[in-house]
């Protein structure tokens, strides 16, 4: 069985030394929620979408519903034992390539505390008759992700929930990804870890399937930020979310918890000079409360935010209509 890296988030130390190694391979897995803001935004952020696939004699591609295509290799997967299988393979795929999805489904772009800009995040899954499977060894997949403002400086990450905390999540990115002038059109299969810049869209050949996100580090002067809220009565935090969403990059980063202060979250590296708007989540004895605020990052702010009891339905069709 091949080795399973375990990632700590309390820490957030990620190495990553590339897809073909597979002791760093991530585990596949979609967030487990365990309190009811979890839930919520399990419920309400991007769904998966299932395929089913037979790669015993061709290679098979998927198309999600917003245009990422991935390509599988003939006899691609092996089960947990490391033997190959064959016959239908199921195939789940979710697709965030906007920001009201990025906050709803929990997948803010930072790296150990460090923010990205994303050209898009997606999740990828096999099974047979109900056994999770993973990539052969050999096996390599290609993955485009449609762009309509391609960076060369974008490369890949992937992601992982800590298991002592279903909310704080964390992107770490492959080392040893190579840019390429080969489209990989036709040869892709067993050549590594690439990315071509194509004018519409960024191509990836690797070896991994769990969280993946096609990113870039956005390195600029930054600042701290404390939120208080209001209408938290309890000391556990649990049940609040807060981000940042930024008007002018493709990236949301989340606030935390302060230890032992109710209602109270902070943040670090926050770009200076950014317009951001603050979004919070609060669940309380199944009472649903949301705040906004749009501001201008200035050094060391500390801020106030009102929050207010809304439904569900009205909560999601706020932040939908806010940044899609």
């Amino acid at each position: 069985m091949k080795n399973k890296l375990i990632l700590s988030m309390a820490v957030f130390a990620f190495i990553f030394t590339g897809c073909k190694d597979k002791k760093d391979k991530i585990s596949p897995s979609i967030n487990n929620p365990s309190t009811s803001v979890d839930a919520f935004l399990v419920k309400n952020g991007a769904q998966k979408q299932d395929f089913t696939i037979n790669v015993d004699n061709s290679v098979v591609t998927i198309t999600g519903e917003k245009g990422t295509k991935v390509s599988f290799p003939e006899d691609a997967f092996v089960n947990m034992e490391n033997q190959p299988v064959s016959g239908a393979i199921e195939i789940q795929l979710i697709e965030i390539y906007d920001q009201a999805s990025m906050v709803l489904s929990n997948k803010p772009t930072t790296s150990n505390g460090q923010l990205l800009i994303s050209g898009g995040e997606i999740f990828l899954s096999a099974s047979l008759d109900g056994e999770e499977l993973q990539l052969d060894d050999n096996a390599t997949i290609k993955i485009e992700l449609p762009s309509t403002n391609v960076n060369d400086s974008m490369t890949l990450f992937t992601g992982a929930i800590g298991n002592s905390d279903t909310s704080q999540f964390n992107w770490g990115q492959v080392q040893n990804v190579v840019p390429t002038q080969n489209p990989m059109d036709s040869v892709w299969n067993n050549q590594g870890n690439y990315v071509y810049y194509d004018p519409s869209k960024y191509i990836f050949t690797c070896n991994l399937l769990g969280w993946i996100n096609c990113d870039r580090f956005y390195n600029v002067p930054n600042t701290s930020i404390t939120i208080t809220c209001s209408n938290v009565t309890v000391s556990d935090n649990q049940n609040l979310r807060a981000f940042l969403v930024f008007k002018n990059i493709n990236s949301v980063s989340s606030l935390y918890p302060q230890y032992g202060s109710i209602g109270v979250l902070n943040g670090s590296n926050i770009p200076l000079g950014e317009e951001i708007t603050i979004v919070v989540f609060y669940l309380k004895e199944e009472r649903q409360y949301v705040g906004l605020k749009d501001i201008t990052v200035t050094s060391d702010m500390n801020l106030s935010i009102d929050l207010f009891e809304q439904s569900e339905a009205a909560i999601v069709e706020l932040v939908k209509q806010k940044f899609n």
